[in-house]
Formats: C-alpha cells, sequence, structure tokens
C-alpha cells in the first residue's frame, strides 16, 4: 500500500482522494490539467494550462471562477483523510518499520520511525496542528480502531501462515501506541468503550489487515479478550454471553452488519458480510444449546434472517441463508434443547412459516415462468423450421403466422395455461432450471415439515393456534404438475397432513374434555 512505500501522505494523487472530481474535470475536459504543475498560490499571472477554468455553466471561461489544482488537491486531501482515518491512523501504526527490532525497547527515538511522520501529517490534516498534545488526541479518538486492528493479531493462531510475523507486527504497533499514551489511559477508555471496538472487530471481520489474511476464530478471540481482560464486568463471558460480556450484544451486533449489508452493492462484500452475521448467529446458537444463556437472543437472529430473506436482492445469500436456519432448526427442535429453546423461537416461529411459505410460493412461479418460456422459444424455433412454404400451407389451414408465419412469435394464452403445455414444459425443462430456484424450493419445504411435522409436542399447542395459511398463488392444476415433477416443489401435502393431524388432537381434546365434564357432573350431583 501506500504507507509501505514510503511517501508522504500529501502525496497521494487526487484519483485516490476523489475519483468523482477526477471524473468531473475529464467530463469538462480538463484532464490534460491534471498532468500539469499546480500554479503557485493565488498567483494570478500562472500558466493557464496549470490551473481549471469553469464557468457558471460548467464550461471553460476565462470570466470563470479560477481554481488552483494545488489548492483543490490539498482541500480534497484533508477531506479524504478525515474520511479514512478511522483505518489510516490504525494502519499506520501496524506500517513496517526499518529498526522494527528495536521499537519494543520503549524509549526509542520516534524522530527515526517513518510512522511517527506519517502521524505528524494525518494529525495536521486532522486538527490543524501537529504537536504532541495533537497526536495523543487524535491516538485517543481512535483508540477503539486501533484495538479492532492490533487484537485478533495479537491471538494464538490468528493466521494460516506467518503467525509470529503478523504478531510480531501488532505488538510493535502497540509498543508505538504505549510510547505514544500511558497505559492508565489506554486501559480505562478502552474498557469505556469496549462496544466500540465490538463493533469494529466486526467490520473488519473477513478483511486483510496489513495485507495479513487474518482468521475470523482470531475476531471472536479478540472480543473474548475485550470481555475479559478491558470490559471485566461482574460476569464473565460464559455466563452472560460472549458480546454482553465485551458491553454489546447480539441484537447491537447484528443491526450493525445488517445495516452495513443493506448498504453494499457489490457481491464479494454482500457475501463477506452475511459471513459476518452467520458468525454472531453461530455464536448465539451455541451459547443456548451448551451454557443455556438467556440472553443468546437467539429469536432476533431468526428475525434478522428472515429479513435478508425477504430481500430479492440478496438472492444469491439465500441458498446459504436458508441452510443456515435449517442447521439452527434442526437443533433447536431437538427433544433435548426444546425446554432450553422454546422462549427464543416461538416469537418468531409464525413469521418465520409464513416467510417461508412466501420464498417457496415465488419460487414456484419461478420455476414455472422459466419452463414456459424456454418451451414456448422452442416451440418458434420448431414452427420457423418448418420452411416459408410449410407456413403457407400452415396458413391456408386455419393457422396463425400472416402470409408466411414468421410473426408467429407468441403461442394463445389458452396454449400456455392449458394442462398439456404445462405438462410438457415441465418435464422438458423442469430438470434444467436454475439451481437456486430449485435449492430454495426443496430447503423451504424441509423446513416447513420440520416445523410443522416434525416438531416436538411441546410446540404442538402453539402450532394449533395459527390461523389459516396464505393461499398459494399457483392453480390447483399447476400445483398438480409441480407435485408430479418433485414433491417438494407443492405444499400441498403438507398442509394436508397438519390439518389431518390437527383435526386428530382436536377429537381427542374433545373426548378428553367431554369425560371431565362428566366426571365433574357426577360429583356435584352427589352433593346435598
Amino acid at each position: 500500500g501506500w504507507l509501505s512505500s514510503g511517501k508522504a501522505l500529501s502525496e497521494i494523487p487526487l484519483v485516490m482522494c476523489s475519483p468523482g472530481m477526477i471524473r468531473t474535470l475529464l467530463q469538462f475536459g480538463q484532464g490534460h490539467l491534471l498532468l500539469e504543475q499546480g500554479g503557485e498560490g493565488n498567483n494570478t499571472d500562472c500558466d493557464p494550462d496549470s490551473s481549471v477554468f469553469l464557468g457558471k455553466e460548467g464550461r471553460v471561461d476565462d470570466a470563470g471562477t479560477k481554481i488552483e489544482v494545488d489548492v483543490l488537491h490539498e482541500e480534497i486531501f484533508h477531506e479524504y483523510v478525515i474520511s479514512i482515518a478511522s483505518s489510516l491512523v490504525p494502519l499506520i501504526l501496524l506500517t513496517k518499520n526499518d529498526s522494527e527490532q528495536d521499537t519494543t525497547e520503549g524509549e526509542e527515538d520516534t524522530s527515526k520511525d517513518q510512522r511517527w511522520e506519517y502521524l505528524v501529517e494525518a494529525t495536521a490534516s486532522l486538527t490543524g496542528q501537529s504537536s504532541d498534545h495533537d497526536i495523543a488526541k487524535v491516538l485517543r479518538a481512535h483508540l477503539h480502531d486501533i484495538y479492532a486492528f492490533i487484537c485478533p493479531m495479537l491471538q494464538d493462531s490468528c493466521c494460516d501462515k506467518d503467525t509470529d510475523l503478523v504478531q510480531a507486527r501488532g505488538s510493535n504497533a502497540l509498543a508505538l501506541l504505549r510510547r505514544c499514551l500511558s497505559e492508565d489511559i489506554i486501559y480505562r477508555q478502552g474498557a469505556r468503550q469496549s462496544h466500540l471496538i465490538v463493533r469494529e472487530l466486526l467490520r473488519l471481520s473477513g478483511k486483510n489487515i496489513a495485507s495479513f489474511d487474518i482468521l475470523d476464530s482470531a475476531y471472536l478471540s479478540a472480543i473474548k479478550f475485550v470481555g475479559n481482560e478491558l470490559k471485566r464486568s461482574g460476569a464473565s463471558s460464559h455466563e452472560r454471553g460472549l458480546f454482553q460480556a465485551a458491553g454489546s450484544s447480539t441484537t447491537e451486533c447484528l443491526l450493525h452488519v445488517r445495516g452495513w449489508l443493506y448498504k453494499s452493492t457489490v457481491l464479494h462484500e454482500q457475501e463477506r458480510l452475511w459471513g459476518v452475521i452467520a458468525m454472531v448467529c453461530d455464536v448465539a446458537f451455541m451459547e443456548v444449546c451448551t451454557t443455556n444463556s438467556k440472553d443468546s437472543q437467539l429469536g432476533f437472529c431468526l428475525h434478522i434472517l428472515i429479513s435478508i430473506l425477504l430481500e430479492e436482492r440478496f438472492n444469491e445469500l439465500h441458498e446459504s441463508l436458508l441452510s443456515k436456519v435449517k442447521e439452527i432448526l434442526a437443533t433447536v427442535l431437538d427433544e433435548k434443547n426444546i425446554d432450553t429453546t422454546i422462549h427464543e423461537i416461538s416469537p418468531v416461529l409464525n413469521k418465520l412459516i409464513i416467510s417461508l411459505l412466501q420464498v417457496h410460493d415465488k419460487c414456484q412461479q419461478t420455476f414455472i415462468l422459466d419452463c414456459t418460456k424456454t418451451f414456448k422459444i422452442d416451440c418458434t424455433a420448431a414452427s420457423r423450421s418448418l420452411g416459408l412454404m410449410t407456413k403457407k400451407h400452415g396458413k391456408q389451414q386455419g393457422r396463425r403466422g400472416g402470409l408466411w408465419g414468421w410473426n408467429d412469435d407468441t403461442l394463445d394464452n389458452s396454449d400456455i395455461s392449458s394442462d398439456l403445455f404445462l405438462r410438457i414444459a415441465v418435464s422438458l425443462h423442469g430438470k434444467k432450471a436454475r439451481h437456486h430456484i430449485v435449492q430454495k424450493m426443496v430447503t423451504c419445504y424441509d423446513l416447513i415439515k420440520m416445523i410443522l411435522l416434525d416438531s416436538p409436542v411441546v410446540l404442538e399447542s402453539f402450532l394449533q393456534q395459527m390461523g389459516t395459511f396464505p393461499q398459494c398463488s399457483c392453480s390447483e392444476q399447476q400445483l398438480n404438475v409441480l407435485s408430479k415433477h418433485n414433491a417438494k416443489f407443492s405444499l400441498q401435502n403438507i398442509f394436508h397432513r397438519f390439518h389431518k393431524k390437527n383435526s386428530a388432537n382436536a377429537c381427542i381434546d374433545l373426548d378428553v374434555e367431554v369425560d371431565r365434564f362428566l366426571t365433574l357432573m357426577k360429583k356435584t350431583s352427589n352433593i346435598p
């Protein structure tokens, strides 16, 4: 990166500081000015090629406003440093030092350290001053960011390779921090900002730190360190849960990560953030199953997973998300764990079922549309392959298609909606359907079956209170075709068995109530 090059921060080019500004200059045909050396301050007689002249309408105009490239770069550079300060300050401390073996001694001359020069320069951009007091002020303001970068690097087995090198780099950064701030300030402020440290650890999870691949387990160990060493609350992390002991909570962590996920637009970033959400859910899941913690908020984890499942723009994540829900429910609904987990899942179980029905229904529609669309294209191609004269002969026998039949690109709605057309389309193209659509339908079917038919007896009273299920958007004819192709493509069999099960239980309950009533009447009839 730039810090490892040894160049001054002020030499960062404008294209890195503000790509949007570069785009604007190129839009108005002033890109060549970026290659010129800027003018000298406010000298109005400087070479016109060293300045940018933008009129009111954004055109080149001698009477317009004059913007010096050097001045523009300086202003944008300050804004850029402010925007990346949360990462810049920790990365400066983590920058490799030429005299790295001597920096842990404690009293080395910092003036020979390139990192100190970067700190002075960054502090000048952030505060306008560069004294020792201002540098300490900047370090205190970003202490939670520094903790988040350094703590994972100091954990055992923090990465797959070069573990000693990574730990040495983290220790070196911590040594420089201790030369700038007292141990008391580092500890006390770190304890007060423990929740911010946890948030930053989650933000960095899955990313490279100083070009090192840090494992997810190292981030979890760092959060545990915050709870045990910095926060030191009355209860241990084993009693309160990992995030609670560190001054945060599962709910707070999930809300932060989901907010970052909703703002992300790049697939690989969405996949990384989904991995962070899955990690937080795994922690809550394990706390419920192993420690019987009542603060794990596993029910809120399911709520977050449902909200992401209902977002169509995260279709690429749905397959792994449904697998995670299935993994959680398989253990939560087990007879051994249901007594501990029922209070966690019962508030969101109804919402989960409705959401799974909605996703399954959308996948059914997409599957039918894909099959019929592909079969329709095949029919059109086969019809056109017969030739012009054949088409004309077909027209004389009442077929559509105009004089030569070349506008016969569509079939009648009656043809598409017919049972025969749909059965042929699904049989020919059903196995070629998009994998994630098929997998989502199968997983949703398994989850609904797990909840409605295979759940423990403890949940039966809750399930009996559920109202009628939403009506499927597919017709009965379409559902029959889907179920013949794959039994899990239709939920009608589950609904039928569920209602039959409830009816049988209702009859048993009625018989029990009648017996109780008759017994009570016999007792009261003997009373004088």
